[in-house]
């Protein structure tokens, strides 16, 4: 899967998430860019877009894009956390992949 991870989320994540292309906001060149101003690059690069920020639905026409958003709840945003929601994650893809 091509995942890209928010701005706002830890670059350290994407070493948690083998098996799958991961990419950065700064490795894009999107870093600093608002939203709706990369979701519609997004959508032709990558399956999946990671973040923390819940608000995303209240501020984006998540139905006029062709790429998923996840939005982790992690107990905080920190790495520890977030590395667990990422494993779980990763896991659950992999029950998914395995059960076609």
């Amino acid at each position: 899967m091509r995942l890209f991870l928010d701005e706002g989320f830890p670059e350290e994540i994407r070493f948690f998430m083998q098996g799958h292309e991961v990419r950065t906001a700064r490795f894009m060149g999107w870093k600093g860019w608002m939203d709706g101003e990369f979701l519609p690059l997004a959508q032709y690069e990558f399956d999946a877009m990671l973040t923390c920020d819940r608000s995303i639905p209240d501020q984006q026409n998540l139905a006029r894009l062709d790429i998923r958003i996840i939005i982790l709840h992690g107990q905080t945003n920190g790495i520890d956390h977030l590395c667990l929601c990422c494993r779980k994650l990763c896991k659950h893809w992999m029950n998914l992949k395995e059960a076609k």
